[in-house]
């Protein structure tokens, strides 16, 4: 068996139809605030600029398991969430997982399945990932409907594995294969930038 994988470590710049992703930049720390982002490690909000600043410095420019990219609109340049493919190693792993957030008042527009889209469109196409997997809440209808909409398929439920409002709670996991993207999206999805 012959596997093509390519590796490409550089954070991809692209965009689609209304939005494009790129790498976070320290000046984006004032973005980060009004985008209204929490610091889980830290439980605290992040709501100030040194905050902001560290936090980019800390949990985002610093990595080296992914991509961890913003999400602007292209018509005003707003910072309106992010997108992430991470937890892979470059040098041997052929799956990612798919993590985004957006700010609230960017929900239901479609932003999250349009910025999914591209990123998983480029992990098929130029890193050659073999799958990618997400992981939600039950509670989270929002997202499974957006993972539902990219072609993930439900491929089981990890009991009690997360600790959320004083509880257990389960997380349902998900999953998609290269072979199934490229079957249903002949066209590539993204522009480099």
């Amino acid at each position: 068996m012959n596997i093509e994988f390519k590796l490409v470590r550089k954070e991809p710049s692209i965009e689609t139809e209304r939005l494009y992703l790129r790498k976070f930049e320290l000046s984006d720390a004032e973005a980060v605030v009004n985008r209204g982002w929490y610091n889980r490690k830290k439980q605290q909000p992040i709501n100030t600029l040194l905050r902001a600043k560290n936090f980019l410095k800390s949990d985002i420019l610093n990595q080296d398991d992914g991509y961890y990219l913003g999400v602007f609109l292209k018509e005003n340049d707003a910072l309106i969430g992010d997108v992430d493919m991470c937890h892979f190693s470059w040098y041997r792993d052929t799956c990612a997982e798919l993590c985004y957030g957006f700010a609230e008042r960017y929900w239901g527009k479609g932003y999250a399945t349009e910025a999914s889209a591209g990123i998983i469109d480029y992990m098929f196409r130029e890193v050659k990932l073999n799958k990618i997997t997400a992981d939600t809440d039950p509670d989270n209808i929002a997202s499974q409907r957006v993972l539902e909409k990219l072609g993930f398929t439900q491929e089981g439920i990890a009991r009690q594995k997360n600790w959320k409002k004083n509880k257990f709670i389960d997380e349902f996991n998900y999953g998609l294969l290269r072979n199934e993207w490229l079957k249903a999206h002949k066209k590539q999805l993204y522009k480099k930038r």
